[in-house]
């Protein structure tokens, strides 16, 4: 729950769980949805599994976020016997029925029980199910298609013990009679030729000096511009991203065909005269993919990683490396759909085994980690995990603090939170969420405010000297 003056503003906490469950139904609007169709034609499924096990991951201390989601794989009309009078519990048959194939989808976030830090894991459960819908006896099995719309009611993944699980979920699905069942609505055409991308890139060379890369037609422009960079300076609005490398190769053909495999999106390639220099575009966004034959300048990579505290063997991971990519995202959409496609390119990098990690937000994260989080994207979820960095400290007083990186891309502020008695990783699960909302729902928060995390609470916004960052932050002393 998070109250913004006097306001509740997200509700999607389960009163059972002590974990946020993102992807319940929200029951006001899917029974407006419904209230369109005059259809009486739908089924409550229950799903228990108790063979959920972790194989080789580490073992279950606390969950603290899962994600839940519903496909629908295949559906067939079929005959069957018809009922003379309704059975005890009010079903009649009419002789036609809706199979239902599909899974539920659900990623588990976790801390832990291994050693002392707090290190957040990831795992996805995928568990397939099979239903019915009675559907009217005039329904014609050769001609007619239905559409289903499901409803996640209740979602529960508990330990069972330190290396297995039960999950529970309560489904409604609902079947509509539709003539196009699988609207393909038509893509928009991507960028002509020569259209420019109004981005200036900053960066710094070796007498510390700014270099401005002015806004050109294209990416390869821009790396003619810059010819040797010797520190990183990225300033502001920019989408850059840095993947790690061990070895200075970097195979544009595998890398299309990755990113079609995780993400089922084409990319369309516009020609280069440089090899190591690399474009694409999706629709009105454009991709810029250069191949810098060495190693980050400054150690940068290795500092980073070392202040990652979910990558415990980070700095030895890097010191391998010997060059690094640089992705920068253009266009005029919006942000959030620039990072996302971000998001996608870098974690689709990650599973390139030459990959040793990510620059990003002045933080060097852990690969296979940072590929598992963005899967949430399949889900239709804001991968913040993967966009700002959650910093955590003890600060002199003694209490537990967690801090943003990254907030200022999305023109927001970066946000610290303050607290004298709550565990380090809770206190990171606050801050992510209203991270991720502030983000997503385009919230100001402003120095006089309040916000709450529970009923009850108010807790007063100040902005002032952040007590980590060189900036000025929003803080909340919980």
């Amino acid at each position: 729950i998070i109250i913004f003056k006097g306001k509740i503003m997200k509700c999607n906490c389960s009163s059972i769980n002590n974990y946020e469950i993102i992807g319940l139904c929200d029951i006001e609007k899917f029974n407006e949805k419904i209230k369109e169709f005059n259809d009486k034609s739908w089924v409550q499924v229950s799903i228990s599994d108790n063979s959920i096990h972790l194989g080789n991951r580490p073992s279950i201390k606390t969950i603290t976020k899962t994600f839940a989601d519903v496909k629908i794989n295949a559906l067939k009309l079929i005959n069957t016997p018809k009922s003379q009078q309704p059975n005890i519990e009010g079903l009649n048959l009419t002789g036609k029925s809706l199979l239902i194939a599909g899974e539920i989808k659900q990623r588990i976030l976790y801390i832990s029980n291994c050693g002392n830090s707090d290190r957040i894991h990831s795992f996805k459960i995928k568990s397939p199910f099979t239903s019915y819908i009675v559907v009217d006896e005039s329904v014609d099995i050769a001609q007619d298609k239905f559409c289903i719309y499901p409803c996640i009611e209740y979602s529960s993944v508990r330990p069972i013990n330190q290396c297995s699980l039960n999950q529970n979920v309560t489904l409604f699905l609902f079947a509509h009679k539709t003539n196009n069942p699988n609207p393909n609505p038509p893509e928009p055409p991507g960028p002509e030729p020569g259209e420019p991308y109004p981005n200036d890139i900053i960066f710094k060379n070796d007498d510390n000096k700014e270099l401005v890369v002015k806004n050109s037609n294209n990416y390869e422009n821009y790396i003619g511009q810059i010819n040797k960079i010797d520190k990183y300076e990225i300033k502001d609005k920019n989408l850059i991203g840095l993947p790690i490398l061990k070895q200075s190769k970097f195979d544009k053909d595998e890398f299309k065909k990755d990113f079609q495999k995780y993400w089922n999106i084409n990319l369309n390639e516009r020609n280069c005269e440089k090899k190591e220099v690399f474009e694409f575009y999706i629709n009105d966004i454009m991709i810029g993919i250069s191949l810098i034959p060495r190693p980050i300048p400054n150690n940068e990579a290795e500092k980073r990683a070392s202040s990652n505290y979910m990558w415990e063997n980070g700095v030895e991971q890097i010191k391998q490396h010997t060059a690094h990519l640089l992705v920068m995202i253009f266009g005029d959409a919006h942000m959030i759909d620039k990072s996302i496609i971000l998001v996608k390119i870098l974690s689709t990098i990650c599973k390139n085994k030459n990959t040793l990690g990510i620059y990003l937000n002045n933080i060097t994260y852990e690969p296979n980690l940072y590929f598992e989080c963005s899967q949430i994207i399949n889900d239709g979820i804001f991968p913040i995990y993967n966009l700002v960095w959650l910093g955590l400290y003890k600060n002199n007083k003694g209490e537990n603090c967690s801090y943003t990186i990254g907030m200022k891309i999305f023109d927001k502020k970066e946000i610290e939170l303050n607290a004298k008695e709550m565990p380090l990783s809770e206190l990171q699960n606050i801050n992510l969420n209203l991270t991720s909302y502030v983000i997503t729902k385009n919230i100001n928060l402003n120095e006089g405010d309040t916000i709450g995390f529970e009923k009850g609470q108010k807790h007063k916004i100040i902005y002032r000297q952040s007590n980590i960052l060189p900036i000025k932050t929003i803080q909340i002393n919980i």
